[in-house]
């Protein structure tokens, strides 16, 4: 199964080979909340990134962020 971040700038971030760094939940203050996430982007890891997710849609992050979006409906799940 695989899956795509419904956040437009997530989906460029991921596609382009960044990484979830961080998540910072109700980092934005009212009366807008929202979420702040690090996007990281390694140099010598680039290429390998980016095939990954265009292959995979597996979103590269730390375990505990893979957690947290595993637990939430961030993704749409998409059958191919």
């Amino acid at each position: 199964m695989k899956h795509t971040p419904l956040d437009p700038i997530a989906q460029f971030h991921l596609g382009n080979s960044a990484f979830v760094h961080s998540v910072h939940g109700n980092a934005i203050p009212a009366p807008s909340v929202g979420t702040l996430v690090n996007y990281l982007y390694e140099m010598t890891r680039v290429a390998q990134h980016h095939n990954q997710f265009a292959t995979t849609h597996e979103m590269i992050a730390p375990f505990e962020i893979n957690f947290l979006a595993a637990s939430t409906s961030l993704f749409i799940s998409q059958e191919r």
